[in-house]
């Protein structure tokens, strides 16, 4: 027993010595460190692992130590960076280790799994401190360091949220720029570059001129507010809405979204001045439109509504109404844009507008259209311009005046304030009027256009009382008057004075006396006194009178001791001498002072009468002078022959002074076509002038010429044709007869008309009762007449363009273009048929009506 214990003791003495002695001295270094970081022997274990990784770099057991030194919360020296460190360093030198080491890492239980087990317990930490420090920074930092952290992503975003959230707090375009430039990932990327995009804009436009708008389109064509910026270059640049700034915005901007707004408003201001319009710009809408312009639109029915065809029965407007007003059911419809059924229908069957109760066009392409419980301003085009107004207008030819509860206010075109809360607008183009408390703000188009730019006006005048003259804008302040030009300036300064418009400019007038003023003349002739008569102005200065023609910028030579006028003549009298001035270089001089009597001719031809006791001469508006009578009075009876008065009997004088009619009539009438009616004791005569011969008055009434060999002469027996022999040629039987052609008379007899031919005496044409004309010239007559109840159409050119079958004809078109509606009433079947023709008789539609359709499509006038 004691020999086995004794040999089983030196058996455990041999198994330490050769087993365990030997890994026991292998192990301690790292063993001994790590008893010491369990202990929190920390400087200790420091040193052992130091001295352990200084004499064996590639010692990852004593790396992963050393990482879970500087990873130990109870140590002084934590470091979550070096024990990030030593542990990737540890991970990495796994791969080295080969034979003994290898053993050595499989006796100490270390491997990679637990390594990156102990990795991510580091990760989590520094993740953890990033959160704490929660700055750009400090996420930048972990994920840059941290690159394998399963907290990479969420570090990510924390981090763009910090940055992003910092840039808010600066909310500046230049923050959110450097936020997109430093994470154009970001999840916060879209929000930040909105925010940039709306900054941006907002920033370089901020002043809010045009300049700025222009430059920002160009730096930044991409941007998203391009087309916001784009709105503000168009409102401004055309808020005086001309064609030239519309033809400039188009040309600067033909991507615009707002060019063919541009194109519309154009296409209706140079239509309103009747201005051609490019063919360029024409859209298929416009092109579409001006197609339609010319054509005369009639209403017709189908399917219970109503709508318009032109004169060849081609349907231009669907049936969209349920009624019309009764004007268009009587006439062509000429206007661009047509109204029935509430609805407002443009001329390429577009509806502009409905509910609509009343429109009112306000030209320039814009109506003010009324509904129910609303006024708004809307454009041909299909753009409404304003919400509910009272009342609108166009000013200027380029502004909108709207008025609303609270006033009046100055629209562009486009619908941009430009002034609000005025009493009201005067139109004074080019100059606008503002009124304003009991006064009135004188403004250029110019400076309105300066408004819209943020500018304050130029030039603005103001004044209590303000008129438009043809010498320019006259203004009143108080007692004071003024003059302007179109440009505002002082043509005449105030002063206590009074302005009044003649045809050279104006005429001042005041205590000290009177001034003449003449538009570009800066010396204004003064005096004490003034006559006018255009074309002569005289004025009166120191006693003796100076004459000017037409102008003041030359007066005449001479000066008169009296003067005055005889129609467009000046008469002056310089001691005992009388000239009459007609021209300047055309002078009648006469002696004596006889009496001057002007005489009106035709257009700008006139006659003087020179009255002497026994004689009377008469001179043209030459000068010329024409003849001498001894008629006691003479007036112009036309083509160059005049009225003269013998004894109280009037009879006519040629040009020569002959009397060519003795006088010995109680009336004349006008020459006319070298003939003229006499009247003596209640009896008519005619005179032709031409052939000399006379038809003594013997008639009851006037003479009418049939042509040149024939008259229509009438006696108590009735009327007929006689010639210039005062022979009858058609017996007087007739009631009444009047032309009709050559050789066809239109004669009344028993109440009733007919045509019958002059020569033939036959009837072409009988039983009109009555008629009523369409269209009498000297070359045609077109007549609607009824024959027995119905109705039917005659031309002395085409004859009967229409039999008398109808129960009903309406003339729909004008005198010159004709368009007849006519009507069947078919009383037995209740229905009425329509049946339009053109101007020669051609049929165009016919339709079918019931009563209650018809009643709605009839024209009652």
């Amino acid at each position: 027993m004691h020999v086995r214990a004794v040999l089983g003791f030196w058996l455990i003495i041999l198994f330490w010595a050769v087993f365990i002695l030997p890994v026991s001295a292998q192990l301690s270094p790292e063993r001994t460190a790590l008893n010491n970081l369990e202990k929190g022997k920390f400087n200790r274990a420091r040193s052992q692992l130091e001295k352990l990784i200084a004499r064996d770099s590639l010692n990852p057991v004593a790396h992963f130590l050393m990482s879970r030194f500087f990873f130990s919360p109870e140590n002084p020296g934590f470091n979550i960076d070096s024990a990030y460190r030593h542990c990737n360093t540890a991970l990495a030198q796994l791969a080295f280790v080969s034979g003994k080491s290898r053993e050595r890492l499989v006796r100490f239980a270390l491997d990679s799994t637990t390594i990156i087990s102990w990795r991510k317990k580091i990760d989590s930490a520094a993740f953890h401190r990033a959160k704490s420090l929660n700055t750009e920074e400090a996420y930048q930092f972990f994920i840059d360091r941290f690159t394998q952290a399963a907290q990479v992503n969420q570090a990510i975003e924390l981090r763009d949220e910090v940055a992003f959230l910092q840039a808010l707090m600066e909310n500046t375009y230049l923050s959110y720029r450097r936020f997109l430039d430093k994470y154009p990932q970001s999840h916060r990327a879209v929000e930040a570059q909105a925010r940039y995009d709306k900054l941006l804009f907002e920033t370089k436009t901020s002043d809010q001129k045009l300049a700025s708008f222009e430059r920002f389109i160009a730096e930044y064509p991409a941007s998203p507010y391009r087309t916001q910026a784009e709105r503000q270059v168009f409102e401004i640049s055309t808020a005086v809405c001309t064609p030239s700034a519309l033809l400039h915005f188009i040309a600067a901007y033909p991507q615009s979204k707002y060019r063919k707004e541009a194109v519309d408003l154009l296409y209706h201001i140079l239509k309103e001045n009747e201005e051609p319009f490019p063919a360029h710009l024409l859209t298929d809408s416009l092109r579409q439109i001006k197609a339609l312009e010319s054509e005369h639109l009639l209403p017709y029915f189908k399917e219970g509504r109503f709508g318009w065809m032109n004169t060849g029965g081609k349907e231009i407007i669907a049936p969209v109404a349920e009624y019309i007003d009764e004007e268009y059911r009587c006439r062509y419809a000429l206007e661009d844009v047509l109204f029935g059924g509430e609805k407002l229908v443009s001329r390429n069957n577009r509806i502009l507008a409905t509910e609509v109760i009343s429109y009112e066009d306000l030209e320039y392409g814009f109506l003010l259209v009324e509904t129910g419980n609303c006024r708004y301003v809307l454009h041909k085009s299909g753009r409404r311009i304003t919400g509910c107004v009272k009342d609108a207008q166009v000013v200027g030819q380029a502004l909108l005046a709207v008025q609303r509860e609270d006033g009046w206010q100055l629209l562009s075109f486009t619908g941009k304030i430009l002034i609000s809360e005025a009493q009201g607008f005067i139109d004074l183009q080019p100059v606008i009027g503002v009124k304003q408390n009991r006064h009135v703000e004188l403004m250029l188009l110019s400076d309105i256009q300066r408004i819209a730019d943020g500018d304050p006006p130029l030039t603005k005048v103001a004044a209590e009382e303000v008129r438009k003259l043809p010498a320019g804008i006259w203004i009143r302040n108080k007692n004071r008057q003024a003059l302007l030009d179109q440009t505002l300036r002082e043509l005449i300064p105030a002063a206590d004075q009074e302005i009044s418009p003649v045809f050279f400019g104006a005429l001042v007038s005041s205590t000290a006396g009177y001034r003449l003023n003449e538009k570009g003349l800066a010396n204004m002739p003064e005096g004490e006194a003034v006559k006018i008569q255009e074309p002569w102005i005289a004025i009166k200065q120191q006693g003796v009178w100076k004459a000017y023609y037409k102008t003041l910028r030359q007066p005449l030579t001479r000066l008169f001791d009296s003067l005055s006028f005889a129609g467009p003549a000046l008469l002056t009298i310089t001691g005992d001498s009388l000239k009459v001035y007609l021209k300047p270089d055309k002078v009648i001089r006469l002696a004596g002072k006889p009496q001057i009597r002007f005489l009106p001719g035709k257009d700008s031809l006139y006659y003087l009468r020179i009255d002497l006791p026994n004689a009377r001469t008469i001179f043209d508006s030459n000068g010329q002078r024409l003849f001498v009578t001894d008629a006691e009075s003479i007036a112009y009876a036309g083509e160059n022959f005049f009225e003269g008065i013998k004894n109280n009997k009037k009879g006519l004088i040629s040009s020569s002074g002959k009397w060519v009619v003795p006088p010995e009539y109680d009336a004349l009438g006008t020459v006319q076509q070298g003939m003229v009616s006499v009247l003596r004791n209640n009896k008519f005569g005619i005179w032709n002038l031409n052939i000399r011969k006379e038809i003594k008055p013997e008639y009851d009434r006037n003479i009418m010429p049939l042509n040149a060999n024939l008259l229509i002469a009438a006696k108590q027996s009735g009327t007929g044709i006689i010639g210039w022999d005062n022979k009858p040629v058609i017996p007087f039987q007739y009631d009444e007869i009047l032309p009709w052609t050559d050789t066809l008379l239109l004669v009344r007899k028993n109440f009733q008309w007919m045509l019958i031919d002059r020569i033939t005496q036959k009837i072409q044409v009988d039983r009109i009762q009555s008629f009523t004309w369409i269209k009498r010239t000297a070359r045609e007559k077109l007549m609607l007449f009824n024959s027995e109840g119905y109705y039917g159409i005659l031309s002395n050119l085409h004859g009967m363009i229409l039999q008398p079958t109808y129960t009903f004809i309406h003339n729909m078109g004008t005198e010159s273009e004709p368009f007849y509606i006519t009507e069947k009433h078919i009383e037995e079947a209740g229905i009425y048929v329509l049946i339009y023709y053109d101007a020669f008789g051609k049929l165009v539609r016919r339709q079918v009506l019931e009563e209650d359709e018809y009643e709605k499509m009839r024209c009652i006038r």
